[in-house]
């Protein structure tokens, strides 16, 4: 297993490289890749949990593979929301609750069918906030703080 960055023009999803022998396939998340291989390879229609299968739930491996780590991503749901926090910075300013550079986020919603998707950063001297629809970008809006965004969010939400 692999992980791929920069694969397609949303190069902040990763995606997700199975090879067995001869056989491979890149799909969106870890269990599809690993089912669709398996599929392949046995022509059978068995799904595998994919942190199963790579031992994510053993607890030796848990531990080699954090060693050094200083932070994990952050991925949970809130409401019809899904939020993945895939980078921290931390500053003095309480206005922006001590986010600082490095901060990167992105917020998932479905609306109609339709998904959206909103990437915040926080970077030396702006924050920007990329609205994604259908998974292409439609706006980048940059400011001097993170509320400058937040309040064209609050008024712009049908984007």
């Amino acid at each position: 297993m692999t992980v791929v960055i920069n694969y397609s023009e949303n190069s902040f999803l990763p995606r997700f490289y199975c090879e067995c022998g001869s056989f491979s396939s890149i799909k969106q998340d870890l269990t599809t890749a690993i089912s669709t291989v398996y599929k392949e390879i046995f022509n059978n229609q068995t799904r595998y949990s994919g942190n199963l299968v790579l031992g994510w739930t053993n607890e030796s491996i848990i531990e080699r593979l954090s060693l050094d780590v200083l932070f994990v991503p952050i991925s949970l749901s809130l409401g019809e929301y899904k939020i993945f926090v895939f980078g921290v910075g931390s500053s003095s300013n309480s206005e922006w609750n001590n986010g600082g550079p490095g901060y990167k986020s992105s917020l998932v919603r479905t609306v109609n069918g339709i998904s959206f998707l909103y990437v915040s950063t926080i970077e030396d001297g702006f924050c920007a906030l990329e609205v994604y629809k259908e998974f292409k970008i439609k706006n980048r809006i940059e400011g001097s703080s993170p509320n400058e965004k937040s309040d064209f969010v609050a008024n712009k939400r049908g984007i």
